[in-house]
């Protein structure tokens, strides 16, 4: 079988990392795999010339979203829906980028449970496809030593400025105010805003594209409030997180129990991840999934501090609440560890998932 992959540009060179995996792990399926960059004209036309003809794959995967409008040798790449499977993985909420593949027969990959639902009330195909590792990525690296750990708590995210991402929504604040800052994540409001059913409560308001803008302003001022209360959190709990992002200095003023430093390749952070003690996870909209900054340091044999009960269901003491009291023993830290990576190794990996996918196609 052979597939192409169409992807664009990203901060950090995280996905490039977990498509390579993708790729890597599809190859171990006996899967071919050509990629095809827009991120530029210069990207495109290089990558373009290492393809076969569109109507030779088996089926094609776009990084959320991208090249669906791309014309080859006369053909759209959203043509061939018609002719083979193709796949949306998106790592974000799909209202984000539901323009890029609305109308379109695709089916969506979301790394939510809520994001999937959201998709089928828009009648569009969804799978939940969560965040995952190659198997290399497990094989390669060994965990360290408990007592070889460093003490600390790796918190990768940048600074979001909540005052600029309210102000983009004070035109319509006097409506949606008292509903935005009951939410909890988009779904929420969405469902608040009665775009989405709540309960046995139907929908009743369309989703038109002012709505879809609204709410997608909303998500941005919810993270950035939530990613604030979180680092109160931990500083209240007297609980020191080492912020790594761009321009995280700025949380300093308001919360300066914390480190910070400045954003650094995904390389480079895969390797303070491997020697830390804890991995701090919290992002609003991602409560039934799993982020990679939850599967992949636990791949590489480090805990995840993180306050979802659908995560810590799922790995069990390998995630700590910052509530709850950590592991802080070295037979103990080592055997959630391991039965973390087992059901990782079972479940998590990119083979795993995508086996029934290619069975479906």
């Amino acid at each position: 079988m052979k597939a192409l992959f169409l992807t664009g540009s990203n901060q950090y060179g995280v996905v490039t990392h977990f498509l390579h995996g993708m790729m890597s792990d599809l190859k171990l399926l006996g899967i071919r795999v050509h990629e095809l960059n827009v991120a530029s004209q210069t990207t495109r036309k290089k990558t373009e010339l290492n393809l076969d003809p569109l109507l030779t794959y088996d089926f094609i995967l776009s990084f959320n979203g991208v090249g669906l409008d791309v014309v080859i040798d006369g053909m759209s790449i959203s043509a061939c829906t018609k002719t083979c499977k193709v796949f949306v993985f998106l790592v974000d909420h799909p209202l984000h980028l539901i323009t890029r593949f609305i109308g379109l027969d695709v089916t969506v990959l979301c790394v939510d449970k809520e994001h999937v639902a959201f998709c089928e009330l828009c009648n569009i195909k969804a799978i939940y496809f969560p965040h995952a590792v190659s198997e290399s990525d497990l094989t390669s690296h060994t965990p360290v030593n408990y007592s070889e750990k460093n003490n600390e708590i790796i918190y990768p995210v940048s600074f979001l400025n909540v005052d600029v991402a309210k102000k983009r929504l004070q035109p319509v604040w006097h409506q949606i105010g008292p509903l935005v800052e009951q939410s909890s994540n988009m779904t929420r409001f969405l469902q608040y805003l009665s775009v989405l059913p709540l309960g046995d409560k139907p929908s009743s308001v369309a989703l038109d594209e002012n709505i879809r803008r609204i709410a997608v302003l909303t998500d941005f001022y919810l993270r950035a409030k939530a990613r604030k209360e979180f680092l109160l959190k931990c500083q209240e709990s007297r609980i020191v997180l080492t912020v790594i992002g761009n321009n995280s200095e700025n949380y300093r003023t308001e919360f300066s129990a914390h480190n910070y430093e400045s954003a650094i390749p995904f390389s480079a952070l895969l390797t303070r991840i491997h020697e830390a003690r804890f991995v701090a996870h919290n992002s609003p909209g991602f409560e039934l999934g799993l982020h990679e900054r939850v599967v992949i340091p636990l791949a590489l044999g480090t805990h995840v501090l993180a306050d979802a009960p659908y995560i810590q269901n799922t790995f069990g003491k390998a995630v700590t609440s910052t509530h709850g009291e950590p592991i802080n023993g070295a037979e103990l830290y080592k055997q959630s560890i391991s039965e973390a990576r087992t059901h990782i190794w079972q479940n998590h990996t990119w083979r795993q998932q995508w086996i029934p996918l290619v069975a479906s196609v």
